[in-house]
């Protein structure tokens, strides 16, 4: 999976993206980041706030302002829990209701192996894993 380099933004390009584009109001910034949008604009490079905005603002934009097709999404999604989560294949195929053999192939780039209509449930049902292995208390399943 390749990365998108981001060093090359700054925070004022990614703030008036949010602006411009997805029409962040002055207290969606507040709303989001504890921050006003002049504020943000005006943190320095050596602020403890600036790597943490930074990051969060970068994550905001790029996924929806570049050209990633669906595949490379759920690529990246399976690629954050084994990678970042240290989640096994077997495990993720598992809660993806998938093969693994068609896990490891579409990790492979062999987009094909999974209709659509499946890379959707296995996109939803994996990022419902993410979320509750990142935060428990931010799920809540009504039973």
């Amino acid at each position: 999976m390749d990365y998108i380099e981001i060093s090359d933004q700054n925070l004022t390009d990614f703030i008036e993206i949010l602006e411009k584009i997805f029409s962040f109001s002055d207290q969606d910034f507040h709303s989001l980041f504890g921050m006003k949008t002049e504020s943000l604009k005006t943190l320095s490079l050596g602020s403890d706030d600036y790597a943490p905005i930074y990051n969060r603002l970068a994550s905001l934009v790029l996924p929806f302002t570049n050209d990633i097709s669906a595949d490379e999404r759920l690529e990246g999604l399976i690629d954050r829990l084994h990678t970042g989560l240290k989640v096994p294949y077997n495990i993720i195929a598992k809660f993806a209701d998938v093969k693994e053999s068609e896990l490891q192939k579409f990790i492979n780039g062999q987009f094909g192996v999974l209709l659509d209509s499946k890379k959707f449930e296995v996109y939803s049902r994996l990022n419902t894993l993410y979320n509750i292995l990142t935060d428990p208390n931010n799920f809540n399943l009504k039973v």
